[in-house]
């Protein structure tokens, strides 16, 4: 007796449950643009002024350096260097260096902010030097007649080159609207020399510094204009 009752309300309650759901305004679907993953973001150009700070302390030394910084990625970083170098050495004997370097790399951005332009992070690089030294010194020694002779020695390398790699930390921050500033710990290692054609063995590479190790530490103080693209 209650049992058609009861399938009518069952019925019933489906009917207007449809009826509720079908009236219900289904929003917009609103998809947002997925921003590409590689994509050229920024461009630095930086200027190392420790370089600068050594050209006005220093006669021994003169140098300029220049760096661009590509970001492609919110992370990642294509850098460049460039710059020259001379350097004279020397009390008993003078040595000159000069010549051109470069570095080329990529640079890992682990900052917690990093679309903000900070930086706090490490890269890899390939350097090579092009350049040319030379040595002036004078020598003495005994001939047969036990007789003093004294020789001035003039050596020279028109045409080496070096290369090496290295391994940065680097940190830069924003100081004011576009301008950042920051600094290049490098650890410079496998250190290859070629052109050596004469007695003398270089002293001085550009872009790296005294060849009396294999392996040596650079520190670097940029300051550059950052544009976005």
């Amino acid at each position: 007796m209650y049992r058609p009752m009861w399938k009518f309300i069952f019925r019933a309650t489906l009917l207007l449950t449809a009826t509720l759901a079908q009236a219900q305004v289904i929003p917009d679907l609103v998809i947002e643009e997925e921003k590409p993953t590689f994509a050229f973001r920024s461009v630095q150009i930086n200027y190392n002024a420790l370089r600068l700070i050594q050209n006005s302390v220093s006669d021994s030394k003169a140098s300029r350096e220049f760096q661009v910084e590509v970001g492609f990625h919110e992370r990642l970083f294509l850098t460049a260097d460039a710059g020259f170098a001379k350097t004279n050495r020397g009390d008993t004997y003078s040595y000159q260096s000069d010549g051109t370097y470069w570095r080329t790399g990529l640079d890992i951005n682990m900052a917690k902010n990093p679309d903000k332009g900070n930086l706090i992070g490490v890269g890899l690089r390939y350097a090579k030097a092009v350049y040319k030294d030379e040595i002036a010194y004078t020598r003495s020694f005994l001939d047969q007649n036990d007789q003093t002779i004294t020789q001035d020695v003039a050596l020279e390398n028109a045409d080496l080159s070096s290369e090496w790699i290295e391994f940065v930390f680097k940190m830069k921050v924003k100081i004011w609207k576009r301008f950042y500033t920051g600094y290049t710990m490098r650890y410079q290692f496998f250190l290859q020399l070629d052109g050596a054609e004469s007695e003398l063995q270089p002293l001085d590479i550009p872009g790296y510094g005294k060849t009396s190790r294999p392996n040596s530490f650079g520190f670097d103080y940029y300051i550059g204009w950052r544009i976005d693209l």
